[in-house]
């Protein structure tokens, strides 16, 4: 009877401070959902269940404790730290989307090395910065290089990471323009966020690192952003104003876009001029728009479309147009030889290109080549096998696979683990045989 009129009165004192507990957490969640979904221009917001998701990364969280009494001998990623006062993380989310674009100071650790810098968040979907795990942009002073590179960029995936981490490894073997990536832990204030994909910003500094002259570098971005163009026609393709110059030629003003208007204009004439036709596969241009096209049939899947993830270099001093594959992964969906399309056609360009026997033929050679003489595959497979050791230890901790869980459900492929991690490496194998045998 007397733990029964105790437990009864506890309860009775307790109740007060369990109601004012659950009403802020749900001003808390009520303010986070404003945030998340009707603060940024032009995004649409999914529904979000912050209550599982929360329930989910707290209970990782404690598991990830307990996990580490017993893996810390295991050898992972390679660790990246920041440390950042809790009042500059503040200041990054006080006044979203635009506070997200402002840097704060902060420092960096990287392979043994401790410098200052400053950080802020990227993207301008709100799923970018509004969870654990945020897509974060840090650049040094402009005389405290790192390796050459003064930016650097650590994304989570919206995928499977390994996913995102093979598109990339294809498209530096196949020789495009492209940054270089590798797998890390990222640890902010000595917690661990999960694993991220670290890259270069693709900017000037990209551009001289790759012994490339000042030129223009565009950015194409025409929808589900806050860079959408208020009554204009979500075609990139159409309209040179809804591009943005990322890096420029200092020779010319920064409103200059004649190159890209010019480069617009002759895929547009193409259409019906055998001549302009030719222009557009000038100057090496072919062999550069050849190994696009291939990245996107050995990827299974479109890089580029006709709104948005565009990124074109235009060098006026060799006539050479570079496109540079930015957020785009591996499709490991099955593909059927009797059907499959090795003439992807996601933009004008190459809806264009597929009409030219030329092209084709440049693109089915050196197709040919890299598959059967070169053995990309191989080569990939080669890479993730390297890696994979550390890839599952650190995987066992990894928040983002709650984040892609919990938070892009529609896009969720699955427990990552081994045998997904396997599975990867088969497709990677069935898709050579399959494409050796549609070539042969």
């Amino acid at each position: 009877m007397k733990i029964k009129k105790l437990l009864k009165n506890s309860a009775i004192f307790f109740s007060p401070f369990i109601l004012i507990l659950f009403i802020l957490f749900c001003i808390n969640i009520f303010i986070k959902d404003l945030n998340f979904g009707h603060k940024a221009f032009n995004v649409k917001g999914n529904s979000m269940d912050w209550f599982t998701y929360y329930y989910y990364l707290n209970k990782k969280k404690i598991n990830n404790y307990l996990i580490s009494f017993i893996k810390k001998d295991e050898k992972g990623l390679p660790k990246v730290e920041i440390n950042i006062s809790e009042k500059s993380l503040n200041k990054l989310l006080s006044d979203v989307p635009s506070s997200t674009k402002k840097y704060v100071g902060a420092e960096f650790k990287k392979d043994n090395l401790i410098q200052k810098v400053q950080m802020r968040y990227f993207g301008d979907n709100p799923i970018n910065w509004m969870f654990h795990q945020k897509a974060i942009r840090l650049k040094t002073k402009k005389k405290e290089l790192i390796n050459g590179k003064r930016y650097f960029e650590y994304k989570p995936s919206q995928r499977n990471i390994i996913s995102d981490y093979t598109a990339y490894k294809f498209a530096k073997k196949l020789g495009i323009l492209v940054s270089d990536v590798r797998l890390v832990e990222l640890f902010i204030n000595n917690n661990s966020s999960g694993i991220y994909i670290e890259r270069e910003n693709l900017n000037e500094s990209f551009l001289r690192r790759n012994k490339i002259m000042p030129v223009n570098l565009y950015k194409g971005e025409a929808s589900r952003n806050s860079e959408k163009k208020i009554g204009l026609v979500e075609n990139l393709d159409e309209n040179p104003g809804l591009w943005e110059k990322v890096s420029f030629l200092n020779t010319v003003k920064t409103s200059d876009y004649k190159d890209l208007e010019n480069f617009i204009n002759n895929q547009r004439e193409a259409d019906i001029s055998n001549e302009k036709l030719k222009n557009l596969l000038n100057f090496g241009n072919a062999e550069l728009f050849a190994k696009i096209a291939i990245l996107e049939s050995l990827l299974n899947q479109e890089i580029n479309d006709y709104t948005h993830n565009r990124r074109l270099l235009i060098d006026v001093w060799s006539g050479k147009k570079h496109i540079i594959p930015h957020d785009f992964y591996y499709n490991k969906k099955e593909i059927n030889e009797d059907s499959f399309n090795l003439d992807i056609c996601s933009t004008r360009l190459f809806c264009i290109l597929n009409q030219s026997s030329e092209f084709l033929d440049i693109k089915y050679s050196l197709l040919y080549k890299i598959v059967i003489e070169e053995k990309i595959f191989d080569e990939v497979i080669k890479d993730l096998e390297e890696i994979k050791s550390q890839f599952l230890v650190t995987q066992k901790t990894d928040l983002g696979s709650i984040f892609r869980k919990y938070v892009l459900a529609r896009q969720y492929e699955g427990p990552e683990n081994k045998e997904s991690f396997e599975n990867i490496l088969n497709s990677l194998k069935i898709r050579k045989n399959k494409l050796i045998k549609i070539l042969e």
